[in-house]
């Protein structure tokens, strides 16, 4: 289930049941997520670098495996990664929301994001 943003369909609220909120994506679709515009850091302020520290400027394999609309009708996809730190090493394996915006499809995904009456 993959579509880019800009072609899914606008939500507006007129009043009605839309359907669910929630998208299963079955099998789980291998997309990339770019850790570096989900966590952008202002220009402005100092950095530093910490060897063993986690890779958060990267952009990384992962599992798609939901869609869900927020309240302000945007998509949000839960996506399952491996973290790494600095160093090469992997930590723990993480699943969270993240914007759609950020979740791009990796060569052979094939589908498409849901929207209004979509399934």
């Amino acid at each position: 289930m993959f579509e880019p943003p800009e072609r899914m369909q606008a939500i507006r609220d007129t009043g009605r049941p839309r359907g669910p909120r929630w998208r299963h994506v079955r099998p789980p679709v291998r997309v990339s997520l770019d850790l570096g515009a989900l966590f952008a850091v202002p220009p402005h302020l100092p950095h530093r670098r910490v060897p063993d520290g986690l890779r958060l400027r990267r952009v990384l394999e992962g599992r798609l495996t939901m869609w869900a609309l927020s309240e302000e009708g945007d998509w949000f996809g839960l996506v399952v990664y491996e973290a790494a730190a600095a160093d090469g090493s992997t930590g723990a394996t993480i699943s969270h929301w993240v914007p759609a915006h950020v979740v791009l499809p990796v060569d052979g995904a094939r589908g498409r994001r849901p929207g209004p009456g979509r399934t």
